[in-house]
């Protein structure tokens, strides 16, 4: 359908069971910024918290940044120990440079970046 309409992004919620601590280490170790209003912000990417108990929402909880130098910040989250054994830096069949991180709640976060 082209209607004209041009998307722009988008904004998860995410869960967390301490919200303010999740902004802290989304700060202190992945390099997002508090936005004011219970959640991060880094680049054109926002990401909401919100508080749940439920560790099964965060543990089924996943999302993709498409970000630009990621071989780049694959090294920083390497070295801050962030990386998810499972998902380390590597080429995918669909053309793209991948790896994925846990957050401290279960969230699991695959950056990637195109290489068609």
């Amino acid at each position: 359908m082209a209607d004209g309409t041009v998307f722009r992004g988008i904004t998860p919620l995410s869960p967390s069971k301490d919200v303010e601590k999740t902004i802290q280490f989304y700060f202190d170790v992945l390099g997002f910024k508090p936005n004011g209003y219970g959640g991060v912000i880094r680049g054109d990417v926002e990401i909401l918290f919100y508080q749940t108990n439920d560790q099964k929402l965060a543990e089924w909880t996943s999302f993709r940044i498409h970000v630009q130098g990621v071989e780049q910040l694959y090294e920083t989250y390497q070295s801050a120990g962030v990386v998810h054994p499972n998902g380390k830096l590597s080429m995918k069949p669909w053309g793209n440079l991948e790896f994925a991180i846990i957050d401290l709640d279960g969230v699991c976060i695959t950056f990637f970046e195109k290489r068609e």
